[in-house]
């Protein structure tokens, strides 16, 4: 037997609203956390918010010399010195990439779980990470 359906009837019983209310509020969240990371240290959207569901990508700015020299020095198991700081200096994890420019990106989602608090850590680790 599947878990699906289960999970889907879980989903559909945990907020008063169904799916439709679940879904409306974690694009809230994650617009909010998209939001956040854009005012505190500068990164950008990369997609409109119509075509934002519960995941969105970002645009990171680029570290301070310090930060870069840091960052170079990290060995990292995710091909990602800055998810590899997060985690073991944050407690935070996030995927992070580099797009084929090289600009580091960093790839947001958020469920029932999430809160606002966890995208200001995230925007508040990255700001130190990045050495903004």
């Amino acid at each position: 037997r599947l878990a699906l359906p289960d999970a889907i009837g879980f989903m559909t019983q945990t907020l008063p609203g169904g799916l439709p209310e679940v879904r409306a509020r974690n694009n809230a969240l994650v617009r909010r956390g998209r939001d956040v990371l854009c005012e505190r240290i500068g990164a950008r959207p990369t997609a409109p918010e119509s075509m934002t569901a519960s995941m969105c990508v970002v645009t990171l700015p680029e570290p301070s010399p310090e930060a870069r020299a840091r960052l170079e020095a990290t060995a990292s198991i995710f091909n990602s010195p800055l998810q590899t700081r997060l985690l073991e200096h944050h407690a935070v994890q996030v995927p992070v990439w580099t797009s084929p420019s090289g600009t580091p990106i960093v790839r947001l989602s958020a469920q029932l779980y999430n809160s606002p608090a966890q995208y200001e850590h995230l925007a508040d680790a990255l700001a130190e990470e990045l050495g903004l």
